[in-house]
């Protein structure tokens, strides 16, 4: 039976887990990132920055949205390890499928097009990127709470990964190197995570179900056609700017957005964890508690994100030059904005667990289109006008500030509305 007051307990406890947890996350990505740029410097950084936005953006397709929806199933059935055995072996059927499909068209584009030829050894080492989402299930240690597994395998990796891109990475033409190492450990992770939740929660593969995947397949349309419409804001500008500026320019945008990600990639896990407590309380129509932490997880992530912008402003100039050795003129710029509309980007990836508990799959999709949509048409028009990286980077900021005022405004009327009513059902 749903307790209200030790799921209380569990949601803080997980919040504040995976929020120190992911400390580290941020540091070794950071170094890392920072390392590779000042060997190989932003004219190849800038193949780095285009593979990974080329393969960020099937990864995206390949995950259909499973990751937040998954979640707010397997939270809700949890008792039942033979539907999550079907559940989970569905959704590797799902995205294997879909992943083939992705790497066959990859490789007849890239034959076909030879504008972005030099490109293709980058993408082809970042294939494994690609394929580690097939094997990713980690929605089952999401949904049922076990985050701090997830947090550990995570955690490993990153120190591995980090730890191999500070030995093998020593010359300029090493970026693919990079990309391998990248490749290779999300893929050994994927098995190892893989491996683990199938042992530990006793699930087995189970030949696919057609309905549950026609199920699964409609449940997470919406929240798949929203990651899609995200992809255009996240992504457009790398493709935009492969081709306006040279490869120095996007190298140097590369970082800011590699960087950037990092800290959305923290909070987008801190939605996962909230996800199924969310889901649980929305189920006991707990609306009290739905507000609570409305309330309580805004206020508090908007004062870390201020306080963290405020910091990151003033030690960036001293960290590029005498962490990196990375020279100020135009990255520190590049940097100052980019970290400010992240801020707004982190909020609106808190709001998505909010909307998805409340079953507003449908208004999220909506506005993700809308938006994506109006980004397209200011992407073909800053092409045409040849625009430069510093419009561009203005653009990408009022975009995010206004997607997060929309999300934020419809959760915050749709809680109000339903504890309006929930006083007048008690009266």
């Amino acid at each position: 039976m749903f307790d209200s007051k030790n799921e209380h307990s569990l949601l803080v406890l997980n919040f504040w887990n995976q929020l120190i947890n992911n400390g580290l996350n941020i540091i070794a990505p950071a170094i890392t990132l920072g390392y590779t740029f000042s060997i190989i410097g932003a004219n190849n950084f800038a193949f780095i920055s285009f593979s990974t936005a080329i393969i960020g953006f099937l990864s995206y397709i390949v995950e259909y949205g499973l990751i937040t929806s998954a979640v707010r199933t397997v939270a809700v059935k949890n008792e039942n390890s033979g539907f999550l055995s079907n559940y989970a072996s569905a959704t590797i059927t799902i995205k294997m499928v879909i992943c083939s499909i992705l790497i066959v068209a990859l490789f007849v584009f890239f034959n076909v097009v030879d504008r972005f030829n030099d490109f293709k050894p980058a993408i082809w080492c970042s294939l494994g990127l690609l394929i580690s989402q097939v094997f990713n299930v980690n929605f089952v240690f999401l949904g049922l709470q076990e985050n701090r597994l997830f947090a550990k395998i995570n955690l490993i990796s990153k120190l591995v990964s980090t730890f191999l891109v500070l030995w093998l990475i020593n010359k300029s033409d090493d970026y693919l190197v990079f990309l391998l190492i990248n490749s290779g450990i999300s893929i050994i992770t994927s098995l190892v995570s893989l491996i683990f939740i199938f042992t530990k929660f006793k699930l087995r593969l189970t030949s696919p179900n057609v309905n549950l995947i026609l199920e699964i397949l409609k449940e997470g349309f919406h929240v798949f056609i929203s990651n899609l419409s995200g992809c255009i804001w996240i992504y457009g500008p790398t493709f935009l700017l492969s081709l306006l500026v040279g490869n120095t320019i996007l190298g140097y945008y590369g970082l800011a957005d590699r960087l950037s990600n990092i800290v959305v990639v923290v909070f987008m896990s801190v939605a996962q964890v909230i996800m199924p407590s969310l889901a649980l309380f929305n189920s006991s129509n707990d609306t009290v508690q739905l507000q609570k932490y409305f309330d309580s997880i805004f206020k508090y992530a908007s004062i870390l994100l201020a306080l963290g912008y405020v910091l990151f402003y003033c030690s960036i100039d001293s960290l590029l030059v005498l962490g990196f050795n990375i020279s100020l003129d135009p990255i520190s710029q590049i940097l100052k904005i980019a970290g400010f509309y992240t801020a707004f980007l982190c909020l609106s990836t808190l709001l998505q667990p909010f909307l998805l508990s409340l079953h507003l799959d449908k208004k999220l999709s909506k506005i993700y289109m809308i938006f994506a949509l109006l980004f397209f048409v200011n992407l073909t028009i800053l092409y045409f006008l040849k625009a430069d990286i510093s419009i561009l980077l203005f653009s990408i900021s009022i975009f995010h500030i206004l997607i997060f005022l929309f999300l934020f405004l419809t959760v915050d009327r749709t809680l109000k509305s339903r504890n309006i009513t929930s006083k007048i059902d008690v009266s």
